[in-house]
C-alpha cells in the first residue's frame, strides 16, 4: 500500500483546487514559525502522454450489456446484447468495418444455414482469439443471460475448423422478478462457449467442448495468446448479487478443457468490472465493478499468468496519478503500443452515469493513472456499454449502452497516439513518474511494419 492516500476525482470536489489549499497553509506556517521557505527547484521531465482524439462513428443498433472484439486490420465485432426498451435479447453478430468510410460501416452477419450458435444472450464476455500469425483470427464468446425458454446458451467455436456443438455444464434458470432485465421474466445464466472466425462472412458457430465449465454471468475474460487459452475471472452464478464469484476460471481452447482455481489473496468477489491482459507482463488486469449493484469498487489487481497457470498469483496495483471514481458496468480496452488500459463510462451506482475517460499506464513503474481529456465533443454519460480495440486502424471503439432508461446505439472511435514512444515535457511534480511506454517485443516475436498488427507467436505454457 502506498504511504499516502492516492488522490482520486470525485464528482463535484476540484481535486486541485485542494491540493492547492493545503500547500499555500504549509507555506504561511513556515513563514509565522520563521521557518525558511521552500526553494523552487527545477522539476524533473517525465513522458507527455499521447493525444488522444474523439470521433464520431456511424450509428448502430441501440444496445446494453453486449460484447465486441477487435478484428484485426478491419474494425470490431458486436455479438448479443439487450435492448430494454424492446423487450429483447439478441444473438446477431455485426461488424464494424473501420476501412470503407470515415464513419466506419456496420454490416450484420447473416446466419449460416442451418447452423446452431449460442441463442441470444447478455453480460457474456468476448475475446478475440489469435494464437499466433497465419492462424484465423476467431470470436470467442462465453457465458451470459438470456431468455430461451430451456437449454440455455453454449461455448462454440468458429464453423470453419470442423467441430459442432458440445453441451457444458448446463444453464442454471432465475426467475428474479426485481433484476436489472426484469422485464424479460426467467433469466437464464449460462456455461457454454462459442466461437466463429472473424473473417467469416456469415455467422457460422461452433461449440468449444467443455464439461466441468461454471455458468457466469457479468465477469470478466480475457484472451492468452502465449498458452491459446481463455481466463475468466468473477461474475455471478445467478442473477442475485449473492451469488458473486472470486474464482478465476482458463480454458483451454485447443483442447477444451475448463480448470477453476480458488487463488487466495486476490480481489474477493465481485461482478461488472472490467479485464484486459497487458501483454508485455502476461497479466490479467481488474478494475472497478460491485458486489451488490449500489456501490462501485475502484481497486485495480494485476493475476500475473507469466509462470502459467499452476503459479498464477494475484498482486494489488496501488497505481499513482489521480485515481478516476469508483464505477461498475464501464468500458475498457488495452492499447499495446502505449500498454494503457483505457477506462469510459459506467455507473457510481446503478442510477448515475459517468462520463469520463482514464488510462492506467501499465509500462509506468508504478503503474499511473492518467485523465484523459480530448478537446471538441464527446460520448455522452452512459452505462452497460461495450468496447473493444483494432492496432491496425489505431482505433478503441465504444458502442452502446444506456443513460438512465434510455438505449443508445451511438459508437465512437478514441485514437491515442500513433504507436511511437511519447516525448519528455517538464513536470511541475517533484518526483520523477514513469510515462506512457511502447510494447517491447518479447522472446520469439518480431516487430510488426507501420500499421501493422502484432499477433505473438504461440509458446504454449500448459500442457
Amino acid at each position: 500500500m502506498p504511504d499516502h492516500p492516492i488522490p482520486r476525482r470525485i464528482p463535484g470536489r476540484p481535486v486541485t483546487a485542494h491540493v492547492a489549499m493545503a500547500h499555500v497553509a504549509a507555506l504561511a506556517g513556515a513563514l509565522l514559525l520563521g521557518a525558511p521557505a521552500p526553494i523552487a527547484r527545477a522539476a524533473p521531465a517525465r513522458q507527455a502522454p499521447p493525444a488522444c482524439t474523439w470521433v464520431r462513428l456511424t450509428t448502430g443498433e441501440p444496445r446494453m450489456q453486449h460484447a465486441m472484439a477487435g478484428q484485426p486490420g478491419v474494425g470490431a465485432l458486436l455479438f448479443g446484447g439487450a435492448d430494454p426498451e424492446a423487450e429483447t435479447v439478441t444473438d446477431d453478430v455485426w461488424r464494424l468495418d473501420l476501412t470503407r468510410e470515415p464513419g466506419g460501416t456496420w454490416t450484420r452477419l447473416a446466419p449460416a444455414p442451418g447452423g446452431t450458435g449460442p441463442g441470444p444472450r447478455a453480460e457474456h464476455s468476448a475475446v478475440l482469439r489469435a494464437p499466433e500469425p497465419g492462424f484465423p483470427a476467431e470470436l470467442v464468446t462465453f457465458g451470459g443471460i438470456d431468455t430461451v425458454p430451456a437449454g440455455g446458451t453454449s461455448t462454440w467455436r468458429s464453423p470453419l475448423v470442423g467441430g459442432g456443438y458440445a453441451p457444458g455444464a448446463g444453464a442454471v434458470r432465475h426467475a428474479i422478478p426485481g433484476s436489472r432485465l426484469g422485464a424479460f421474466a426467467a433469466v437464464t445464466v449460462t456455461g457454454t462457449t462459442f466461437r466463429l472466425r472473424a473473417d467469416a462472412e456469415a455467422a457460422a458457430w461452433l461449440a468449444v467442448g467443455a464439461e466441468g465449465g461454471p455458468a457466469l454471468t457479468d465477469h470478466g475474460a480475457v484472451y492468452a495468446p502465449d498458452s491459446d487459452a481463455m481466463v475468466v475471472f468473477g461474475g455471478r452464478t445467478g442473477e442475485a448479487a449473492d451469488t458473486a464469484s472470486g474464482r478465476v476460471w482458463r480454458l483451454d481452447l485447443a483442447s477444451g478443457a475448463w480448470e477453476g482455481r480458488d487463488i487466495q489473496g486476490g480481489p474477493g468477489p465481485r461482478f461488472a468490472h472490467s479485464a484486459v491482459y497487458d501483454g508485455a507482463a502476461r497479466r490479467m488486469v481488474v478494475f472497478g465493478g460491485t458486489r451488490d449493484w449500489v456501490t462501485a469498487l475502484d481497486d485495480v489487481w494485476a493475476l500475473d499468468l507469466a509462470g502459467g497457470w499452476g503459479a498464477a498469483a494475484w498482486a494489488r496495483l496501488d497505481p499513482a496519478g489521480l485515481a478516476p471514481e469508483p464505477r461498475y458496468d464501464h468500458g475498457a480496452v488495452y492499447l499495446p503500443h502505449l500498454r494503457w488500459m483505457l477506462v469510459y463510462g459506467g455507473s457510481l451506482d446503478g442510477k448515475n452515469e459517468v462520463d469520463t475517460l482514464y488510462a492506467l499506464d501499465l509500462g509506468a513503474a508504478p503503474p499511473r493513472w492518467i485523465e484523459i481529456q480530448p478537446p471538441g465533443k464527446r460520448p455522452e454519460a452512459v452505462k452497460g456499454l461495450a468496447a473493444a480495440y483494432d492496432a491496425a486502424t489505431n482505433t478503441a471503439v465504444f458502442h452502446g449502452g444506456t443513460k438512465g432508461a434510455e438505449t443508445t446505439r451511438t459508437t465512437w472511435g478514441l485514437r491515442c497516439g500513433d504507436g511511437t514512444s511519447p516525448t519528455a515535457f517538464p513536470t511541475g511534480s517533484g518526483t520523477p513518474t514513469g510515462g506512457a511506454t511502447a510494447t517491447t517485443p518479447g522472446p520469439n516475436t518480431a516487430t510488426p511494419p507501420p500499421g501493422g498488427v502484432y499477433l505473438p507467436r504461440l509458446l504454449r505454457a500448459e500442457p
